[in-house]
């Protein structure tokens, strides 16, 4: 479940396209697409140039980065 975003899953769509945590990160990736993408089309959007791609696959390195972050985080606070 996503701690943001209570009775939602912490799916890679919701991640990608609505979780709120992530807003920063995904209006830097949204100013290199030429319109905002929905799930179904985010591949042909990062193949319909270089720097889509880069600027795709960087949001997705931050978000996972910021997610083992957390995730490291919160197992770290079990161990006491």
């Amino acid at each position: 479940m996503c701690p943001s975003c209570p009775g939602v899953s912490e799916d890679a769509e919701h991640v990608f396209f609505a979780c709120p945590r992530f807003d920063l990160l995904r209006s830097t990736w949204a100013e290199a697409l030429t319109k905002k993408t929905q799930p179904e089309f985010l591949i042909e959007a990062m193949l319909s140039s270089n720097a889509v791609w880069q600027a795709t696959s960087a949001f997705a390195t931050r978000v996972l980065q910021e997610l083992r972050r957390l995730e490291k985080k919160a197992v770290g606070n079990q161990n006491p």
